[in-house]
């Protein structure tokens, strides 16, 4: 097994994602849509590898994320929504973030 390094961990996240832009090609839009989530879920997932700092918003989504992706496999509208509810506490969070911003 390789060794879990920052530059590892970020090798192996953009690895998925290159494969998956070569497999979005061929697939239907919920497998494409299904492999981005899944790289988010990774990205979050990296971030203790890659040095970040916990993030309380990011690990709070976390587990409904991984839990909602699944849905794409027997409920592609539940899972529709279940994005539109994801994205919309994320859009939620970065209007937060960029208030709090300092100098904004």
């Amino acid at each position: 097994m390789t060794e879990r390094t920052p530059e590892t961990t970020l090798f192996e996240l953009v690895l998925y994602l290159v494969a998956c832009a070569r497999l979005a090609v061929d697939e239907n839009l919920g497998l494409a849509s299904f492999r981005l989530i899944e790289g988010a879920s990774r990205l979050i997932d990296a971030a203790a590898d890659l040095g970040v700092a916990s993030d309380g918003f990011l690990q709070g989504e976390l587990p409904v994320i991984d839990q909602e992706k699944l849905r794409v496999m027997h409920d592609l509208d539940g899972y529709v929504a279940a994005l539109d509810e994801i994205q919309a506490r994320f859009i939620e969070e970065a209007k937060r973030r960029n208030v709090a911003a300092p100098g904004s």
